[in-house]
């Protein structure tokens, strides 16, 4: 996948900048000025890490693809409870049924999806659900969707999902990376003051 081009380290954050001012000051023979310089050249790699890690999150997040899979997933997921509760409708399937799906206050609606973490889990929940009411009863699959085709579509979308877990993970290290040297920079200088 191509990453969007990011500056390597286009800022410095004030505390690396006042890290780099006492590096300027400080004899090259000092034992203080190899550590100083350890931690500037490692905070600057980190930096540098911490733009891409976010840059890639970001492509991936805006990615047509994965709103692609995130949209036609929950367009599956509605089709499918609809499905569902026509099928209650017309008898086919009792309300009492239908408590394995789980629905907040036993009514067969779907609360607003607005994040992949809400349509990963009620994907799952409709899928896991479907599969326990064909076992219980022995009964008829709950079709135009059936819980076979919501499934498929569910797999793409969760390898996308899985990915953007782990994405979404990489950059949060990152990031606390970041904050760890910034503390060990700042605890440094004020040892030096």
């Amino acid at each position: 996948m191509k990453t969007k081009s990011f500056k390597k380290v286009t800022y410095m954050p004030r505390w690396l900048q006042a890290l780099s001012r006492e590096l300027d000051k400080m004899d090259k023979n000092d034992l203080s000025y190899s550590r100083a310089l350890s931690l500037y050249q490692r905070a600057k790699e980190l930096i540098e890490i911490s733009q891409r890690d976010s840059a890639q999150f970001d492509e991936l997040l805006e990615s047509s693809l994965y709103q692609n899979y995130f949209e036609k997933t929950k367009m599956y997921l509605k089709h499918f409870v609809l499905a569902l509760s026509m099928m209650v409708e017309r008898g086919e399937i009792t309300i009492a049924d239908c408590s394995v799906f789980k629905f907040p206050d036993g009514r067969i609606v779907l609360p607003e999806i607005e994040s992949d973490y809400d349509l990963d889990k009620w994907c799952r929940r409709m899928i896991d659900g479907e599969d326990k009411r064909i076992r219980a009863k022995m009964c008829e699959r709950v079709y135009n969707p059936s819980s076979i085709q919501l499934k498929a579509v569910y797999d793409d979308f969760s390898t996308y999902y899985q990915l953007m877990q782990t994405e979404r993970e990489r950059c949060n290290n990152s990031q606390l990376a970041l904050a760890d040297i910034c503390v060990e920079v700042n605890n440094f200088l004020a040892k030096l003051n």
